[in-house]
């Protein structure tokens, strides 16, 4: 073998040791993962993430090279028959050209050749059996598309196959963690992954937008990503920009587009700051209108809109490259390890702040159960005590032994025979009996306590009407007579006037007993209604601090679950991190030692060589092997 032979053989292996390291690192992934995505050779293993309605499918489409012409049909097929503004995908799909002009499907690691009815039947089932809350597919389902289908210039670049996963709204908790086990099992070895979001709504670029393992980090690694804004020039403000605009070229629009980026506060160091990573585009249904309905505009952007596809089909092809994959392998448990450092202190501050907030709403929570036990207290201080029959005989029974005439009053004997002596008994017992009821306390009478003034010494001229009108007969009869003095041995007016004054006086003793027991009754009453009404504002205001309580406690339950959510956020990311870090780490040791078995290997044919110069050419085979080895761990 002449020189030249022997050197070209040695520079076209220089990298035969990595090729077998990432062969081998290939071999330990899991199999249905090494199935899904680079199979050694030069076919593009592309992701597709985004909201539902952002284009992603006709993207999608004019990515793996379908031709204009059938662009709508299989479109529709893809869709499972759901009309174009609909959501189509409800689980993880995978798109790639057929080897042949079937239709295949694929599910669960069974692949059946299907016609288009089938398929689209298919697709609607799938579609129902997970919106419908049942268990999606573990794997993406895959579709194979008829090579017919494809354009002819699609055939001179290299095949692609296309993730596309579900956006960031999943319908239910089982959806979200599908889709979360799909990207962290697959995301990891894609060559290039593609962010899809409307040009008008930036905010799909926004961090906390991305909960997905393998998307979140998208400025931490940004050449494994490209950013693609869709309906970029047909949007209304865009075309009133673009007539502002002198000169327009790719650069103006990445430029423009990076600008608006910026507004929205969202960090573009470390490298995610290169235009070449953004693609502002516009297809479809909204250009064809834009064609036909403002042709100007058209005009001007089509040929910028080409020229950014044609810019992105071409790192599509270049991301599936040999050095490529090699890099982006090494590079990953670094960029890992800087991930886990960043987000988890962010993650952590995020952690502390609920942490304090859940202590904060703890403490409320124990201050309005203190304010609810002492609300309690105070409704039983405010109960209504009873108040019937027997209470009432009890006040009774206490004015009738406090209540009584005397008999220095009641003994009508030895009066003077005149009308006079009569109204003055009357004035004595009537005084005698106000008093008497005046000077009852509410501590004697009232069976429970109650701070009151004795009603009757408050108003004694109630008592003292009631008394009048008891004495008014009698008193009419000493109007009627002539003359004030009684005559006993012409008439018995006196005996029977002096008789009629005893039963009257006993009369107004039991009147009084009862007049006053009824205002102590009245007492009562009012004293019972205020306790009602008091009751009633303590109850109500009870029912405020327990619902205050509720509410408190329902505060209190959410932030604890905020709080548990988040260490188990936390927790899993950074064990998705550590199995990162690991995977980097598995493959770096497969270099090193292939690496290092290729660099023994040359030294031996070194030893054994006995021409100068073939050894010499083996010195710069070794020295060549070396730059690339740097090339990798760079």
């Amino acid at each position: 073998m002449s020189l030249q032979a022997v050197w070209q053989d040695l520079y076209d292996s220089r990298l035969d040791w990595a090729h077998r390291a990432y062969d081998l690192f290939m071999d330990s992934l899991d199999p249905r993962v090494r199935a899904c995505f680079a199979d050694g050779g030069t076919e593009a293993s592309v992701v597709l993430f985004g909201r539902s309605q952002v284009g992603k499918t006709t993207l999608l489409l004019n990515v793996l090279g379908i031709d204009e012409q059938h662009l709508a049909r299989v479109s529709q097929v893809l869709r499972g028959g759901r009309s174009a503004g609909q959501s189509s995908t409800a689980t993880a799909m995978q798109y790639r050209c057929a080897a042949d002009d079937n239709w295949y499907l694929k599910i669960q690691q069974q692949q059946i050749r299907v016609s288009q009815q089938q398929l689209v039947e298919k697709l609607a089932q799938l579609r129902s059996h997970v919106e419908n809350g049942l268990p999606s597919p573990e794997d993406p389902v895959e579709v194979g598309i008829p090579q017919k289908y494809f354009s002819a210039l699609s055939r001179t670049r290299p095949q692609v196959r296309i993730l596309d996963l579900p956006g960031d709204n999943p319908q239910n908790q089982q959806e979200a963690l599908h889709v979360r086990q799909i990207a962290g099992r697959y995301l990891p070895m894609a060559d290039l992954i593609l962010i899809v979001g409307k040009l008008d709504d930036l905010s799909f670029l926004n961090p906390k937008a991305f909960a997905l393992p393998g998307i979140s980090d998208w400025r931490y690694t940004p050449n494994r990503f490209r950013i693609i804004t869709t309906f970029s020039f047909s949007l209304q403000s865009e075309v009133e920009w673009a007539k502002c605009q002198t000169e327009l070229d790719a650069s103006t629009v990445r430029a423009h587009v990076m600008s608006q980026i910026e507004t929205h506060n969202i960090d573009l160091r470390n490298g995610a700051d290169l235009a070449h990573l953004y693609f502002p585009l516009d297809f479809g249904e909204s250009w064809q209108n834009t064609r036909i309905g403002d042709p100007d505009t058209f005009r001007r952007m089509d040929g910028i809109n080409t020229q950014l596809m044609d810019e992105l089909l071409v790192d599509i092809a270049n991301s599936a490259t040999v050095h490529g994959r090699l890099r982006q392998a090494a590079d990953s448990h670094i960029v890992a390890t800087r991930l886990k450092q960043e987000e988890s202190q962010r993650m952590h501050v995020e952690l502390e702040r609920l942490m304090i907030d859940k202590n904060r709403r703890k403490d409320l929570m124990k201050q309005a159960k203190n304010l609810v036990v002492i609300q309690k207290d105070k409704v039983t201080e405010a109960l209504v005590p009873s108040f019937g029959l027997q209470e009432r005989l009890e006040i009774l029974q206490k004015c009738q032994q406090g209540i009584s005439c005397p008999s220095c009053i009641s003994n009508l004997s030895g009066l003077a025979t005149d009308t006079d002596a009569l109204i003055q008994r009357i004035s004595e017992c009537c005084n005698h009996l106000i008093d008497v009821a005046g000077a009852l306390e509410a501590r004697d009478i009232l069976p429970f306590n109650i701070r009151s003034q004795n009603p009757v010494e408050r108003a004694p001229k109630k008592l003292r009407e009631q008394l009048d009108r008891c004495f008014s007969s009698l008193h009419q009869t000493f109007n009627g007579y002539a003359h004030s003095e009684y005559f006993p041995w012409l008439s018995n007016s006196f005996d029977e006037d002096r008789a009629q004054l005893r039963d009257l006086m006993e009369r107004a003793t039991q009147l009084t007993i009862h007049f006053t027991a009824g205002l102590w009754w009245d007492v009562v009453e009012s004293f019972l209604r205020d306790k009602v009404e008091k009751l009633h504002r303590e109850k109500s205001e009870l029912a405020t601090r327990e619902s205050a309580l509720r509410e408190s406690e329902r505060r209190y339950a959410r932030s604890r679950t905020n709080v548990t959510q988040q260490k188990k956020r936390l927790s899993d990311f950074e064990q998705e991190m550590d199995a990162e870090v690991a995977r980097g780490e598995r493959f770096s040791r497969y270099l090193n030692d292939a690496f290092d078995e290729e660099l023994a290997e040359r030294r031996r044919v070194i030893s054994d060589e006995p021409s100068i110069p073939r050894r010499l050419l083996q010195l710069l085979g070794c020295k060549a092997l070396c730059d690339e080895r740097d090339k990798l761990f760079g």
